[in-house]
């Protein structure tokens, strides 16, 4: 070995030879390194599906978005509305910052579980309101409860799209409320589904599996508030038609309005000092004035089934 070159050639070849080996060396090294790397992001990324949550942001936009919804003048659905607020989340996924659920079945499930439960709280919160609004002590003339539930609920809040049509829809629901009051206090049915199978490997032995169950003080499902609601607008859809112009609406909401205003007058403070002081009565009205009924004119096709 080596006959024929010099020392220094000799020692040149023997330490590439040696780092040659070396390179393997650590290759092999580094590629099992990889691996190990590989193995350990697989079992992280299993891991993250069973213990992903939303995000702060992403469940507030659920809220807002299905608030919106049912503040919406076409809306006469409200139990399936869910299925309505997570298409608008699909389509809108990338503004709502969604991106990272659509396309991976398990949280998508888990963002349609949070949905739902969310347009579950949305609707009871509005039925509170429209109770309030018509019983006991704290009830409210219309305009103010349309400048109320726009400001809890509605997109932009009351000062911007609010259309004689919304406080028409909301002129109907406080009419139905109040003459219904028996069910103000029916809380629809919730069926609590469980995220996780009872086959799932996630969930352990020792743990049992959940069922569903009604909670206490609920009512039967299609007995409570809103699918009465629903039933109603139903009948008189069929009866009257799809649009608030037609003859039949037209009629119930003029009459809902006027007996709205009747029964719910505002309430004028009066000072003992200031009795000889002539107002114009347009200073005590002001923006609880009368609405026309023939602003909806422009109004089509708000009734048609969501």
């Amino acid at each position: 070995m080596g006959r024929g070159l010099n020392k220094a050639d000799i020692a040149t070849r023997s330490y590439l030879l040696a780092a040659i080996f070396s390179l393997i060396k650590e290759n092999r090294e580094m590629t099992s390194a990889h691996r190990n790397t590989q193995q350990l992001l697989a079992d992280l990324q299993i891991q993250l599906k069973v213990t992903f949550s939303l995000a702060a942001e992403q469940k507030a936009n659920v809220r807002l978005t299905a608030g919106d919804l049912i503040f919406d003048a076409s809306r006469i659905t409200f139990m399936n509305m869910h299925f309505d607020v997570e298409a608008k989340l699909q389509g809108s996924q990338k503004e709502l910052k969604l991106t990272n659920i659509y396309g991976n079945p398990a949280r998508e499930k888990m963002l349609m579980g949070y949905t739902k439960r969310q347009c579950s709280g949305i609707r009871n919160a509005l039925r509170e309101m429209l109770q309030d609004s018509v019983i006991g002590d704290s009830t409210r003339t219309l305009p103010d409860f349309v400048f109320e539930s726009a400001s809890r609920f509605k997109l932009g809040g009351p000062t911007t799209g609010l259309l004689p049509a919304h406080t028409a829809r909301l002129a109907i629901l406080r009419h139905f409320a109040y003459e219904n009051s028996e069910l103000l206090d029916h809380e629809e049915e919730l069926d609590e589904e469980p995220l996780l199978h009872d086959d799932d490997p996630a969930r352990t032995s020792s743990e049992p599996p959940k069922k569903k169950r009604k909670r206490g003080g609920r009512t039967a499902k299609g007995e409570d508030f809103w699918s009465q609601v629903e039933k109603w607008f139903d009948a008189h859809r069929t009866q009257w038609g799809d649009s608030w112009t037609c003859p039949g609406w037209k009629a119930y909401i003029s009459e809902t309005m006027a007996k709205d205003e009747q029964r719910f007058q505002p309430q004028v403070a009066h000072n003992a000092f200031m009795e000889d002081i002539v107002t114009d009565d347009s200073y005590l009205t002001g923006p609880t004035g009368s609405f026309q009924v023939a602003s909806l004119g422009a109004v089509e096709d708000l009734l048609q089934a969501m």
